[in-house]
């Protein structure tokens, strides 16, 4: 998958990591829920950068209390193109618990990308087949409606 932020590619994408041992977390490492917690519950200090999670549309944000401001990255698994969860997700993150930093979608297709955006996704891995050439027109039409991430 190719991720574009800001309407521009970035290369090469942070990875999601899908292994159950974690002892360091690279910088760019994008964990799932449960171990982002068990990183979290075994570095106290945390004074090396702390990783991303992944959350899927039905994961509880309050897993995440007190926690949000220090993570980089938040991904959310967005191939449910259907799933109305992941815009609640987003709009959340940003409004409700003022999250500032990248919120990518993950399996973004053509048809949810201006969506995507209007939610609070300022990051999309575009799902396997779909060119960047053909995602960036898209984002001419991505005029946030709830404008609070942006202030």
């Amino acid at each position: 998958m190719q991720t574009i932020r800001s309407s521009k590619t970035i290369s090469p994408p942070c990875q999601a990591e899908s292994g159950d041992q974690v002892e360091r977390a690279p910088d760019s490492a994008i964990l799932p829920l449960e171990q982002w917690l068990r990183w979290w519950d075994s570095h106290p200090c945390r004074t090396t950068g702390c990783p991303g999670v992944l959350l899927q549309p039905d994961d509880p944000l309050q897993s995440l209390a007190g926690r949000i401001d220090q993570l980089p990255v938040i991904a959310i698994n967005a191939a449910g193109f259907a799933d109305g969860r992941v815009y609640t997700l987003a709009s959340t993150l940003r409004g409700v618990c003022q999250y500032r930093g990248e919120l990518r979608a993950l399996g973004a297709t053509l048809d949810n990308l201006a969506m995507l955006g209007r939610c609070g996704f300022d990051a999309f891995e575009i799902r396997d087949g779909i060119s960047v050439e053909d995602a960036l027109p898209y984002f001419s039409e991505v005029e946030p409606v709830y404008g609070f991430w942006q202030q």
